[in-house]
């Protein structure tokens, strides 16, 4: 017996487009209503089905990440090196003032 996680997130897709055109759904991209329409009876089963709905999930989850670009990333930690830098610099220099003024 195969388990959810040894079979690739192509291999669940695919299983789970034809559960759902086998249930006669109109659109068998519309996970919706196959999530409505699938009944469970077996523990074994729900814990499959629990597994393909995670490995569905993920993939659309994925397929919504947006990474910034090299630009925005080497602004961005220019800005904060450079608010690094003055913090480091303005307590330092407030920390030399106070040894100096307690000696």
């Amino acid at each position: 017996m195969e388990s959810v996680f040894e079979k690739t997130i192509e291999e669940t897709k695919k299983e789970i487009k034809e559960e759902t055109l086998k249930s006669g759904l109109n659109n068998p991209k519309s996970y919706k209503n196959f999530k409505k329409n699938k009944k469970v009876k077996k523990e074994e089963d729900k814990i499959k089905y629990k597994g393909k709905k995670f490995v569905f999930g993920l993939g659309k989850e994925f397929s919504r990440i947006h990474w910034a670009s090299f630009k925005t990333v080497f602004i961005n930690l220019l800005v904060v090196a450079i608010i690094i830098l003055f913090l480091a610099t303005l307590f330092f220099g407030i920390d030399y003032l106070v040894l100096n003024v307690i000696k």
